[in-house]
């Protein structure tokens, strides 16, 4: 029966490679294969010593640490395995894994799918990279993401982001993490405040939060005065504002000078959107029910249920006077539309007809 090689025999092989490690000399065709190339020029670009490609030993690869070193959640990918090992079988070539070494094994950055391929195939061996035993742990986290997320399957985007996070949380720059994660700095920017939002929101216990769009809930993010946030965000959840609202509300509130400013300039915005909410109502712009004289009964309702004197000591603005006048001269033609439509149903008769 076949044994793996002793933990001293592999570190004598990977002291050999280590001997050999470089940050090597720009790639030409009668150096090493074309599809080795671009494995170079990728570890080169991010100043990686390496030892040049070598057929490494299958039993050197410590298979568990090598599953659990990727930044994806499957490691294995079904499909590309298949593919993978049949081509393999008829001695198709593939790019060289990239690997770190590892007390005495190695453990693989790039190539879990290739090296599962090789094992089903049987093979003894798997073209491979060495990185030096000098690179950084965070060096390696970096080419990690990247190589997950710039081939083969690619994790969808909030895995992808939350590894922007995690190169970031290790020192790596905005712009680095975007980079290898295969995201945009815009993404990271607008998730971060996404996420301070939804922080904010949850320590406030703003009911609903979540329910807002994800960009309305990140634009929040700018009101930093907690009293102004807590308002915006209740009055954008219950008026249940859209993501230009948001902005049309924050850039009304920005304008105020003082936090008293901001917070008396969002209850004016939160008051006209009741009104208009009202006002849809009454012209039938409500949703839709299922009987038309419920509808004009429970309107008409409102209508008369509203006090004109409160009314006018609401009205603070020429703005606000503006839509309620709006509002009322577009219910005037829908009244009138009404008791056009209901003469023609049952018309009036003439003085003169004999009733």
């Amino acid at each position: 029966m076949t044994t793996g090689p002793t933990k001293a025999a592999g570190t004598d092989w990977l002291r050999q490679q280590g001997k050999k490690t470089g940050l090597g000399e720009e790639p030409s065709l009668d150096q090493v294969s074309t599809v080795s190339m671009e494995v170079e020029r990728w570890l080169q670009r991010h100043q990686v010593e390496y030892a040049p490609p070598t057929n490494v030993p299958m039993t050197l690869i410590d298979l568990k640490r090598s599953r659990a070193n990727q930044a994806r959640r499957d490691a294995i990918v079904a499909d590309s395995v298949e593919r993978f090992a049949a081509a393999m079988k008829t001695g198709a070539v593939f790019p060289p894994i990239v690997v770190y070494p590892y007390v005495g094994k190695v453990v693989i950055i790039d190539g879990n799918n290739r090296h599962e391929a090789a094992r089903r195939a049987s093979l003894d061996v798997i073209r491979g990279i060495v990185v030096a035993d000098s690179t950084p742990s965070e060096l390696i986290q970096l080419l990690t993401v990247e190589a997950n997320a710039s081939h083969g399957v690619t994790p969808e985007l909030t895995w992808r982001l939350q590894q922007a996070f995690h190169l970031i949380s290790i020192g790596f720059s905005d712009a680095q993490a975007a980079n290898a994660s295969s995201v945009t700095t815009q993404q990271i920017m607008l998730h971060r405040k996404l996420e301070d939002s939804d922080r904010r929101a949850k320590a406030m216990r703003i009911g609903s939060f979540g329910e807002l769009p994800a960009t309305a809930r990140a634009a929040l993010a700018v009101l930093k005065d907690e009293a102004v946030f807590f308002q915006a965000a209740q009055t954008a959840v219950k008026t249940g504002m859209f993501v230009e609202d948001v902005r049309d509300m924050i850039r009304t509130v920005r304008k105020e000078t003082s936090e008293a400013g901001r917070v008396a300039a969002i209850g004016r915005i939160a008051e006209e959107r009741g009104i208009e909410a009202a006002a849809r109502k009454a012209i039938g712009h409500a949703p839709r029910v299922s009987s038309p004289k419920t509808a004009l009964s429970s309107g008409i309702g409102l209508i008369m249920s509203c006090d004109e004197g409160q009314l006018a000591r609401s009205v603070l603005t020429l703005k606000d006077k503006e839509l309620i006048m709006k509002r009322l001269k577009g219910l005037e033609d829908k009244v009138l539309a009404l008791l056009i439509a209901l003469d023609t149903v049952h018309p009036e008769p003439d003085d003169d007809e004999e009733v």
